[in-house]
């Protein structure tokens, strides 16, 4: 039989089915099986990540707690810092020990207002009074007397400790400061218990009046520590400073003898130089002359004191202008070793052999 003719019987076989058992055959079902299979393979799939992700991570954070209790987590090595990342870093923290030398100079501000009680109202003749007014009237002399002291005493023991962190000054000299503080401290001390133990009026009015003039010793013992201890702190500074200094002056040089053009940064270099150094005598100077002043010129040394206040101020001043030229060098030379500065026209004459 030929293949056309088996195809013509086929179709005739299909055309003679009738519609009620073509409705029984069932639909062919290989795609249904294939799409159920797939889903449950990606199922299966899914689940096994999800448990491996669990695994991996349970790990990671077992393993990251051993370390922290082993203390032998790895860190990944820091980098050597260039010179000019170095001197950044100074100069930054130059300006906030500058910052604290300001504060302490406001201190000292605040030191020169200071004053003593006030005794002349308690001190002042009055007409005889009953026994039991003047008995109040001693009561009120003697605790006002008590907290003139133990507000100086309070002061004097802070100084101390100022006096021992000083760097600059010898041994002997801070030992000399030490015992003035301590000597006037036991007078303070001596005048308190007898002023406690005081019942007469009129004996009392003695005691008050030393106490009164004996402020003369206070008033030149604190500003007087003040001021050393501040110029001491700029002198120490001003030293620290130094080094940065020496770095830019050996990369001045060494860009110089590169043949780069750095006539801006040794104005700006010699500038901050003579800054530090008129720092470093104003502070020196502010303590040679109030070192040696005592509570006998007073008050006509105060107008010393006054002027070694300013010359720290000033001295303060000069310190944080030389900070702001050493960044202003560290932008100059970054910027003439990077090759972005304009070449000094004149200096290229000075590059041609004679």
């Amino acid at each position: 039989m030929e293949p056309q003719d088996v195809e013509e019987k086929v179709l005739m076989d299909e055309s003679n089915v009738s519609p009620t058992h073509r409705s029984r055959i069932p639909p062919p079902r290989k795609s249904n099986a294939r799409l159920i299979v797939g889903i449950v393979v990606i199922l299966a799939l899914l689940i096994i990540g999800i448990i491996i992700f669990f695994l991996l991570r349970g790990r990671d954070q077992a393993d990251r707690s051993e370390q922290q209790k082993d203390g032998s987590a790895k860190t990944s090595p820091t980098p050597t810092p260039s010179l000019y990342q170095l001197v950044t870093i100074e100069t930054r923290e130059h300006q906030a020990s500058l910052s604290a030398i300001d504060n302490d100079i406001k201190v000292l501000e605040q030191v020169f207002k200071d004053k003593s009680v006030v005794f002349s109202d308690i001190l002042t003749p009055t007409p005889p009074q009953t026994p039991e007014w003047q008995a109040q009237k001693t009561e009120i002399a003697k605790a006002r007397a008590e907290l003139e002291i133990v507000r100086r005493i309070s002061a004097l023991s802070k100084l101390i400790p100022k006096v021992d962190s000083v760097k600059k000054q010898s041994s002997t000299q801070k030992s000399q400061l030490v015992n003035e503080i301590n000597s006037y401290v036991s007078y303070l001390t001596s005048l308190r218990e007898t002023i406690t133990k005081q019942t007469n009026f009129q004996e009392l009015i003695g005691n008050v009046n030393t106490l009164s003039d004996s402020y003369k010793s206070f008033a030149v013992i604190v500003p007087k520590v003040h001021i050393i201890v501040i110029a001491d702190k700029i002198n120490v500074l001003n030293d620290s400073f130094t080094g940065v200094a020496n770095k830019l002056i050996e990369k001045t040089e060494q860009l110089r003898n590169a043949k780069k053009d750095v006539t801006s940064v040794q104005k700006t270099l010699g500038h901050m130089l003579f800054m530090m150094g008129d720092a470093a005598n104003k502070a020196e100077t502010a303590v040679v002359r109030a070192f040696p002043l005592t509570a006998e010129g007073y008050p006509k040394n105060k107008s010393i004191l006054l002027d070694a206040k300013s010359r720290l101020q000033k001295s303060s001043k000069n310190l944080s202008s030389a900070a702001k030229d050493a960044q202003k060098i560290v932008s100059s030379l970054s910027s003439i070793e990077s090759g972005k500065s304009q070449t000094n026209f004149f200096q290229f004459f000075q590059l041609i052999p004679q």
